[in-house]
Protein backbone atom coordinates (compact mmCIF):
# COMPACT_ATOMS: atom_id res chain seq x y z
CA UNK A 1 0.00 0.00 0.00
CA UNK A 2 0.83 3.39 -0.81
CA UNK A 3 1.65 5.56 2.44
CA UNK A 4 0.61 8.51 1.00
CA UNK A 5 -2.82 6.88 0.03
CA UNK A 6 -2.60 5.10 4.12
CA UNK A 7 -1.80 8.55 5.48
CA UNK A 8 -5.19 9.76 3.78
CA UNK A 9 -7.38 7.38 4.30
CA UNK A 10 -5.82 7.40 8.27
CA UNK A 11 -6.72 11.24 8.47
CA UNK A 12 -10.27 10.44 6.99
CA UNK A 13 -10.84 7.58 9.55
CA UNK A 14 -9.65 10.17 12.01
CA UNK A 15 -12.29 12.71 11.47
CA UNK A 16 -15.18 9.86 11.64
CA UNK A 17 -15.38 8.04 8.21
CA UNK A 18 -15.73 4.45 7.78
CA UNK A 19 -13.26 3.04 5.94
CA UNK A 20 -12.39 -0.59 4.25
CA UNK A 21 -9.71 -1.09 2.44
CA UNK A 22 -9.42 -3.87 0.12
CA UNK A 23 -5.91 -5.18 -0.94
CA UNK A 24 -3.84 -8.38 -1.83
CA UNK A 25 -2.11 -8.64 2.08
CA UNK A 26 -3.90 -7.27 4.98
CA UNK A 27 -1.29 -7.98 6.84
CA UNK A 28 1.13 -5.65 4.88
CA UNK A 29 -1.62 -2.83 4.78
CA UNK A 30 -2.03 -2.98 8.42
CA UNK A 31 1.52 -2.82 9.16
CA UNK A 32 1.84 0.42 7.30
CA UNK A 33 -0.81 2.35 9.19
CA UNK A 34 0.62 1.42 12.86
CA UNK A 35 3.31 3.92 12.53
CA UNK A 36 0.48 6.46 11.69
CA UNK A 37 -2.43 5.85 14.14
CA UNK A 38 -0.88 5.34 17.72
CA UNK A 39 -4.08 6.85 18.78
CA UNK A 40 -5.80 4.29 17.82
CA UNK A 41 -6.85 0.82 18.83
CA UNK A 42 -5.48 -1.88 16.40
CA UNK A 43 -7.12 -5.22 16.05
CA UNK A 44 -5.15 -8.17 14.72
CA UNK A 45 -7.94 -11.01 14.88
CA UNK A 46 -7.50 -13.34 11.74
CA UNK A 47 -10.04 -12.24 9.26
CA UNK A 48 -11.20 -9.11 11.61
CA UNK A 49 -8.61 -6.70 11.15
CA UNK A 50 -9.56 -3.27 12.18
CA UNK A 51 -8.23 0.05 13.16
CA UNK A 52 -10.78 1.99 15.26
CA UNK A 53 -10.33 5.25 16.34
CA UNK A 54 -11.91 7.67 19.26
CA UNK A 55 -14.45 9.89 16.64
CA UNK A 56 -15.51 6.48 15.74
CA UNK A 57 -14.43 6.18 12.28
CA UNK A 58 -13.09 2.83 11.40
CA UNK A 59 -10.34 0.99 9.27
CA UNK A 60 -11.60 -2.29 8.18
CA UNK A 61 -9.21 -4.65 5.69
CA UNK A 62 -10.91 -7.00 3.62
CA UNK A 63 -9.35 -9.10 0.51
CA UNK A 64 -10.90 -9.52 -2.69
CA UNK A 65 -13.32 -12.48 -2.63
CA UNK A 66 -13.54 -12.99 1.08
CA UNK A 67 -17.33 -12.17 1.61
CA UNK A 68 -16.27 -9.87 4.34
CA UNK A 69 -18.10 -6.91 2.70
CA UNK A 70 -20.97 -8.46 2.92
CA UNK A 71 -23.40 -6.52 5.60
CA UNK A 72 -20.89 -3.90 6.04
CA UNK A 73 -21.48 0.25 5.76
CA UNK A 74 -18.80 2.08 5.14
CA UNK A 75 -18.25 5.66 3.68
CA UNK A 76 -15.61 4.83 1.44
CA UNK A 77 -14.32 1.39 0.26
CA UNK A 78 -10.54 1.84 -1.01
CA UNK A 79 -9.22 -1.03 -3.72
CA UNK A 80 -5.18 -1.22 -3.42
CA UNK A 81 -3.14 -1.39 -5.92
CA UNK A 82 -3.52 -5.02 -7.89
CA UNK A 83 -7.44 -4.89 -7.29
CA UNK A 84 -9.13 -4.81 -10.40
CA UNK A 85 -11.47 -2.00 -10.89
CA UNK A 86 -13.79 -3.47 -13.42
CA UNK A 87 -17.43 -3.68 -13.57
CA UNK A 88 -17.88 -6.71 -11.55
CA UNK A 89 -15.32 -5.50 -8.80
CA UNK A 90 -17.00 -2.05 -8.36
CA UNK A 91 -20.42 -3.66 -8.21
CA UNK A 92 -19.54 -6.37 -5.46
CA UNK A 93 -18.57 -3.33 -3.22
CA UNK A 94 -21.39 -0.81 -4.22
CA UNK A 95 -23.61 -1.63 -2.00
CA UNK A 96 -21.30 -1.07 1.20
CA UNK A 97 -21.01 2.61 0.16
CA UNK A 98 -25.04 3.32 -0.17
CA UNK A 99 -25.76 4.20 3.04
CA UNK A 100 -23.28 7.06 2.99
CA UNK A 101 -24.60 10.69 2.10
CA UNK A 102 -20.69 10.65 0.99
CA UNK A 103 -20.32 7.58 -0.55
CA UNK A 104 -17.19 6.45 -2.51
CA UNK A 105 -15.21 3.70 -4.20
CA UNK A 106 -11.82 5.01 -4.99
CA UNK A 107 -9.16 2.92 -6.90
CA UNK A 108 -5.54 3.23 -6.42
Amino acid sequence: MNKYAAHGLADAARSGRRILVVVGRVREALEEFRPMVPDARVRLAAGAERIDFSSLGTIRFSTPGSGRERGLAVDTVYLGRGIPSDQATVARYAPCVTASATGEIVCA
